[in-house]
C-alpha cells in the first residue's frame, strides 16, 4: 500500500531523520486511511526496528494481504513517533 525508500543511518543523520523506511507514496486505501503522510518515516513494524531494507520486506513476506500490522512511524512535520494500524492490501504493480 505504499512506496518508498530506505533511509539508512548515514542518509539519515544528514537529513535529520530516524532509519527507516521513507514513505514517499501511498498507494491504497488502506494506506490513505490508516494516517500514514507522505514524508513520514517507518522506523519499525510489529515491534522490530528497521535497521535494513531487507526487515521490512521480510516482515511483509510473512503476512498476507487483509492481516494488520503495527508501525511505529517518525512524521518529520511535528518532529514526532506514532504508531500507525495498516491493514495490508493485495500486491500489484504498475
Amino acid at each position: 500500500g505504499i512506496s518508498g525508500q530506505f533511509i539508512d543511518s548515514m542518509t539519515g543523520r544528514f537529513y535529520g531523520l530516524p532509519q527507516g523506511e521513507y514513505v514517499a507514496q501511498l498507494n491504497s486505501s488502506e494506506a490513505q486511511a490508516s494516517g500514514l503522510q507522505v514524508g513520514d518515516v517507518i522506523t519499525a513494524i510489529d515491534g522490530q526496528q528497521l535497521d535494513s531494507e531487507s526487515t521490512l520486506r521480510s516482515a511483509i513476506l510473512s503476512k498476507k494481504p487483509g492481516d494488520t500490522v503495527t508501525l511505529q512511524v517518525y512524521r518529520s512535520s511535528t518532529q514526532q513517533s506514532a504508531t500507525v494500524e495498516l491493514k495490508l492490501s493485495e500486491y500489484s504493480a504498475g
